[in-house]
């Protein structure tokens, strides 16, 4: 990210109160409820394969600064509580040390007995840290929760030659600071990101870093040749600035002119195109304009995946480079306006989540997704300071844990559509589907999740499944849900004392917290239809034998 990384990234909606009859996502139909017809019809053909999902797109991010956003004390010890949350939220990918960060990081600093390391400036602030997260941490945290680093490199004030012997350090036989800091053999680290944003003139006070594309695509090849020179076996990530909101960045050539330059040096292309609404304008819009508009954003996103794939397809010559969305995820406003502060943790950014990651799982291009990022004494965190997950962390789980890993060709016919203007970066909108669905084999092809969305601010939508070239299970099966009665519901307060003493009120009122949103694993009947709630996810799963 480009801006102050000590200030508070400020988020969505309005406080609002209104009431209805809770309708739980998948409650077995009794007498009643069975004679209801289907209002929205999903088919699944479970034959026809897309493509194999990748683990990779269940990344975060972890930052250097601040002992890695507070998931390491000062002797070197990772908070169990993090670790766990980590753990079990399925986290695939770390990417480390930044964001902005990643640009004026010398990774040397963070080796070495931990007494021993510079406390160094964090050049997007004022402030200073201890370099105690640094590459032996990372690797250990990575390992402890089973998954894998993806290290951004230096391309702003480092150079091509400090970035190769961090691919030593990592991956070179017999590397003695390697081994002095605790690592016999080679860590093996595979995906390597060649710096952060360098298309963004960054914020007011820092150094400036920023060149345009004839530059960067000149520095990637130093730094590839350089790198792998060191192990040729790595894979690159290029960065490159497509953009799916309605602002336009500097440099809309950069993409063509990076993959005309050194397509045969890249394996992805790195975009942050999934970060809204943010929400720049004075008046203040309704919570209900502003949350409709931001689920309707990820069909932006899917377009331009479309775009990028295309342009990628231009120039690969015979190449499978693929797309990585290094940072994303709801970001409202840049601000410590109260309106709008915190709200990355309600239900109605779970909605946007879960539609981003259906838009990713659905490109055969999109294989390294990172949310930004895993936890902070900040909003950004989707693991709260003190260790509690807030909603959003959820809707990842239900991916990670609770979907397949063959996707699977599948259509939604029938069902209500809606039309959203233009509002803070992000784009107007027509007939946005209120139901969406993506779905899933799992490896031995015996069991089919069926992940469902409605996007609907206040309607119930009855979903009848058809699937093709399966028989599909008798009587109940098992579902997992994520519902709230209120759009605005989010698990709790969690900004720290200090950060609320800046605004002097609490962003989300003790009326709408606390009322504990988390999977909810529930039973069903998919032979009829499932009930959705209003903005609610859910993902079941069908047993299967061949017909």
């Amino acid at each position: 990210m480009t801006i102050k990384s000590a200030c508070v990234y400020a988020i969505l909606v309005c406080t609002i109160s209104f009431t209805w009859e809770f309708a739980v996502a998948g409650t077995p139909t009794d007498a009643k409820s069975a004679e209801i017809t289907a209002d929205t019809f999903c088919e699944v053909d479970a034959k026809t394969h897309i493509r194999d999902i990748p683990r990779t797109l269940y990344g975060t991010n972890i930052e250097w600064f601040n002992n890695g956003n507070g998931i390491i004390d000062d002797k070197g010890v990772f908070r169990s509580d993090l670790e766990a949350a980590a753990h079990d939220e399925g986290i695939s990918l770390l990417r480390f040390p930044g964001g902005t960060f990643s640009d004026y990081y010398h990774w040397e600093d963070g080796t070495g007995p931990l007494q021993k390391r510079l406390t160094t400036k964090h050049f997007t602030d004022p402030g200073a840290s201890k370099n105690i997260m640094g590459s032996p941490e990372i690797t250990r945290f990575a390992r402890a929760i089973g998954g894998e680093p993806l290290i951004t490199v230096n391309a702003g004030t480092g150079t091509a030659q400090e970035a190769a012997k961090w691919v030593e350090y990592f991956n070179a036989p017999g590397n003695a600071r390697r081994q002095a800091d605790g690592f016999a053999d080679p860590i093996k680290v595979h995906y390597w990101e060649v710096g952060n944003e360098l298309y963004l003139p960054g914020n007011p006070g820092v150094i400036k870093v920023a060149v345009n594309p004839q530059v960067y695509a000149a520095r990637f090849k130093e730094y590839a040749r350089a790198m792998k020179a060191v192990d040729p076996t790595i894979a690159l990530i290029a960065i490159a600035n497509s953009n799916a909101s309605r602002i336009t960045l500097p440099y809309p050539e950069w993409l063509g002119t990076l993959l005309q330059a050194d397509a045969p040096d890249i394996d992805y292309v790195a975009v942050h195109n999934a970060y809204f609404p943010m929400l720049f304008e004075a008046k203040q819009p309704e919570a209900k304009d502003v949350y409709r508009a931001l689920w309707a954003a990820p069909e932006a996103i899917d377009r331009n995946l479309s775009h990028i794939e295309e342009t990628i397809g231009k120039y690969q010559a015979g190449k499978d480079i693929g797309i990585a969305v290094t940072e994303w995820g709801p970001l409202y406003a840049f601000n410590l306006n109260p309106i709008w502060l915190d709200r990355i943790k309600t239900m109605g950014s779970v909605v946007y989540i879960g539609r981003v990651l259906q838009v990713f799982v659905s490109h055969p291009k999109m294989r390294i997704a990172n949310y930004f990022k895993f936890t902070d004494s900040t909003p950004m965190g989707w693991v709260a300071f003190d260790g509690k997950p807030k909603a959003p962390y959820y809707a990842l789980q239900l991916f990670s844990q609770h979907f397949g890993t063959k996707l699977v060709k599948s259509t939604v016919t029938g069902g209500k559509t809606y039309d959203t203007p233009a509002l803070g970066i992000m784009t107007e909108e027509k007939n946005v589907p209120e139901v969406t669905m993506v779905a899933a084999l799992n490896d031995k092809g015996n069991r089919l999740f069926v992940n469902l969305i409605n996007r609907s601010w206040s309607e119930v939508h009855y979903v009848k499944l058809n699937i093709k070239g399966f028989t599909g299970v008798k009587g109940e099966t098992d579902a997992w849900q994520l519902a709230a009665p209120a759009a605005t519901d989010h698990n709790g307060p969690d900004l720290p004392p200090e950060l609320l003493s800046r605004i002097n009120e609490t962003p989300l009122s003790a009326e709408l917290a606390g009322r504990s949103i988390a999977l909810q694993k529930i039973r069903l009947n998919a032979g009829k239809p499932i009930k959705l709630a209003p903005f609610s996810l859910l993902t079941v799963e069908i047993p299967l034998s061949p017909r």
